[in-house]
């Protein structure tokens, strides 16, 4: 059965309370109301703690110790007293209690309030188990959406990184810009689960695959009978946001006519459902991300200048993968051993051609593209020990040109003209995958904008004719022979 600890001053016992628990096979622990006595409660591990105590006095500051403490705080409380009165009642459930029960009482209904009580402790017990589950598990996704998680090692993303750690600690609205797969959505987690927004809702919406009224109706809600097929009221992610984080995908894509309405929201926080009257009040951090640039949407009018300016409050800008390829070695590695681990099967490494071709290729789908390679190198190299060229796609395996790959150049001759040959044919690449962008260039290469200058007029190297001479920003290059 259960076990009941019995409180109660010296000659204050009820008669007859310690038999009828006995009768129904309970085991009873008796304690005195004393500080010096916690301990001894805590060791009991009571499912039920009953305090007999006429008038709520040294019991009443009793039982606020035992509740301090972790382990009974879950543990139902019940005050039997023969003194009831109004001003009891209100001290019994002051301090914490459960159930008040007068005594003396039949054995058939004190025992009822009893099995009652130890049906509350089960649940307790569940929400407690439930509450650890569920810190347990934000703190899984506070680790796992936490920014150092993000893989990269280049400067470009150590800008990133600077850029996130200043915006976690606040509220502010953040614009996400990069092309598609440079991990946009995994910063915005980032963000929200190392701010102080963590613990509540961190909430989804692509914006670009809704058309405009279901878009609408996604993040506002309706109201039951606003459009056909709406059978019940439903909310928003606006309002299932509330305290949180909205995420806003792909906001490029929203139509003027809705541009307006997430700008009141943003502006005012409020807003009114699809078919509604009432106006709703929300606190949303909103995080939004494009992969296009704004300003230029703004300036086609194909975009709400104040709300771009409401939502480039803070902007981060991601780098795509080739303009950081000293990321993609351990980005490769991270996934080869995350997706050997989903599949059961052991870690195995990639060849040196392997490392030379990923880092060759220029990912136009960037780190999305990359992760989706190594899962198929996986599964080609299933059943062998190292995952090789061949098992490569072939459109990556054609990239790796000997122009653009440091291995295989020539082994024999003089070693200057080989140092030479391939400082020349690094700073070409450098160039070209950069766009010709020098400070760029010369921040990945390790060395003075300056320096870099100087090698480009040693080696004359220059950019393809009819290369866009945008600035710094011609097209491509390949070294002069």
């Amino acid at each position: 059965m259960a076990r009941v600890l019995l409180v109660a001053d010296t000659g204050h016992d009820l008669p007859g309370v310690s038999q009828v628990l006995t009768d129904a096979g309970h085991q009873i622990v008796h304690l005195t109301p004393a500080p010096a006595q916690v301990r001894e409660a805590v060791a009991a591990a009571p499912d039920v703690i009953l305090l007999q105590e006429p008038a709520l006095g040294p019991g009443g500051q009793f039982i606020r110790h035992l509740k301090a403490d972790e382990a009974l705080r879950y543990a139902p409380l019940v005050v039997v007293t023969d003194h009831s009165s109004p001003e009891d009642r209100h001290a019994a459930f002051e301090i914490g209690a459960d159930d008040y029960l007068s005594w003396p009482a039949a054995p058939d209904e004190f025992l009822g309030h009893l099995r009652v009580m130890f049906r509350m402790r089960s649940l307790y017990r569940q929400l407690r188990d439930r509450d650890s589950e569920t810190d347990l598990l934000r703190e899984q996704a506070e680790r796992r959406h936490s920014f150092e998680n993000i893989i990269g090692t280049s400067y470009a993303m150590h800008k990133v990184f600077d850029l996130i750690s200043k915006v976690t600690g606040t509220t502010t609205t953040v614009l996400i810009h990069g092309e598609s797969g440079t991990g946009k959505e995994l910063v915005a987690r980032a963000i929200h689960y190392n701010s102080p927004r963590r613990h509540l809702n961190f909430v989804i919406q692509n914006c670009s695959v809704f058309n405009d009224n279901l878009l609408e109706s996604e993040l506002f809600g309706h109201v039951r009978g606003s459009f056909t097929g709406a059978v019940a009221d439903k909310k928003g992610l606006f309002e299932v946001a509330d305290n949180g984080t909205l995420f806003l995908d792909e906001v490029a894509d929203m139509s003027p006519a809705l541009q307006v309405k997430v700008l009141r929201v943003l502006q005012e926080g409020t807003f009114i459902p699809v078919g509604g009257t009432k106006l709703r009040r929300v606190d949303v951090r909103v995080i939004s991300a494009t992969n296009r640039p704004l300003d230029e949407q703004v300036a086609k009018g194909e975009f709400r200048e104040d709300l771009y300016y409401r939502l480039n409050v803070f902007r981060i800008d991601l780098p795509p993968l080739r303009e950081r390829p000293e990321d993609i070695p351990p980005l490769a590695g991270h996934f080869l051993e995350q997706c050997c681990a989903e599949n059961g099967l052991p870690n195995k490494p990639f060849t040196p051609q392997v490392l030379d071709a990923l880092v060759a290729y220029p990912w136009p789908g960037n780190v999305r593209e990359l992760e989706n390679e190594v899962e198929r190198l996986v599964v080609m190299a299933r059943d062998e020990a190292r995952i090789g060229a061949d098992h490569l796609s072939p459109r990556i395996r054609q990239a790796a040109t000997p122009q653009t790959s440091v291995r295989g150049r020539r082994l024999e001759g003089k070693l200057s003209d080989a140092l030479q040959d391939l400082e020349r044919t690094m700073l070409a690449e450098g160039l070209h995958r950069n766009g010709w962008n020098k400070s760029r260039t010369a921040r990945q290469l390790g060395i003075s904008r300056a320096n870099l200058v100087a090698k480009v007029k040693k080696y004359r190297l220059k950019p393809q004719p009819g290369g866009a001479p945008d600035g710094e920003a011609p097209t491509s290059t390949s070294p002069p022979r």
